[in-house]
């Protein structure tokens, strides 16, 4: 895999998961959306690499399990620094 495909995936599933946690949010009463937040995106992290390498035809090797694990951790970081704290700082600026 190479880092344009690793970037790319990363932001592929930063932004899904950021959109199923906000669905998820908004259809339920959630009183701890980081952990929701966390699940979904170890879930998206796994399904959309490994789905990536179906599709392609790509196959998987021991150095693709890193990346896939390094995707995982990466993605659970965006996810619990996203959205909230983007609008908390957006409506701060928008006071201000």
């Amino acid at each position: 895999m190479t880092i344009q495909i690793a970037t790319f995936l990363l932001a592929v599933c930063a932004a899904l998961t950021s959109a199923i946690t906000e669905g998820i949010k908004k259809m339920t009463n959630v009183t701890k959306p980081t952990l929701v937040a966390a699940i979904v995106a170890v879930v998206v992290g796994a399904l959309v690499p490994a789905g990536y390498y179906l599709v392609k035809h790509i196959a998987f090797t021991s150095a693709d399990a890193v990346y896939l694990v390094g995707l995982v951790i990466l993605t659970w970081l965006s996810a619990t620094c996203g959205y909230d704290q983007v609008k908390n700082l957006l409506s701060q600026f928008i006071k201000a």
